[in-house]
Formats: C-alpha cells, structure tokens, sequence
C-alpha cells in the first residue's frame, strides 16, 4: 500500500499541475526584403507539399512536425484531447521573388494551471492565461 501511495506522489509530482491548457494554430506573416528566389527557396528547403496560385501569387506550403489543436486537461495524469495538426510555413512568391512567410504554429489561447513548477527550484503555484 505504501509503494502504490508512494507511486502516485511522484506522478502527480512529474504531472506538475492540475488544470487545462487549450491549443490553437495561429498564422502570423512576415513581411521578406531581398531577392530569394523560388529556385533558392526549394534548394534550401525541397520540394513544398502544396503549391497553388492565388490572386497571381505563387504559395509554396511545407508541412513541418505533427503537433495538436485542443485542451491538455491535468488531473494527476495529463489526458490530450485534440485533432492532429501539421504545423505549417507558406511562402509567398511576387513574380518569382520571395515575399512574405506565413508561419501556422499552435500557441496557448486559455490555461489555468495549479500544482509544482520546476523552474530551476520547487515551488508551488498557480498559472493563468
């Protein structure tokens, strides 16, 4: 009985938290000055995974690491609960030069969480967003 108590201590240690956070892609764009080319953009980066023309601007998309849209709730475990997601880099070509770069990354939208932080030292405390 003390190992099994014992076990779920320091899993709720490792958890750290008690709480949610919820995950949501969101692009931002940036604007690119120079003269990168499409010719330099694929030799640096390969061949995109979507290529498609809109408003006469070429967009080449490339799919990065797989991540997650949706809430990690923490109650001694963590349990996700999400749809899978690439997260994603569109470049913008005008003409054939490099423009702008849309980046699609998740960021935390909404969290609140209580428990053990470990930032350098053991404290308790409590987070929200």
């Amino acid at each position: 009985m003390n190992k099994l108590l014992a076990i779920i201590t320091v899993l709720a240690l490792l958890n750290s938290c008690v709480g949610y956070v919820a995950m949501k892609h969101v692009p931002k764009t940036y604007e690119i000055r120079g003269e990168a080319t499409k010719e330099s953009l694929i030799s640096t980066w390969g061949q995109p995974d979507k290529s498609e023309v809109i408003n006469n601007k070429e967009h080449l998309t490339y799919n990065k690491e797989l991540s997650f849209d949706g809430v990690l709730l923490g109650v001694i475990l963590p349990i996700p609960i999400g749809v899978p997601s690439y997260n994603k880099i569109t470049y913008i070509l005008e003409n054939g030069i490099l423009r702008h770069q849309i980046s699609d990354y998740p960021e935390t939208i909404s969290a609140f969480l209580c428990g053990v932080v470990t930032a350098g030292h053991l404290e308790f405390g409590c987070y929200a967003k």
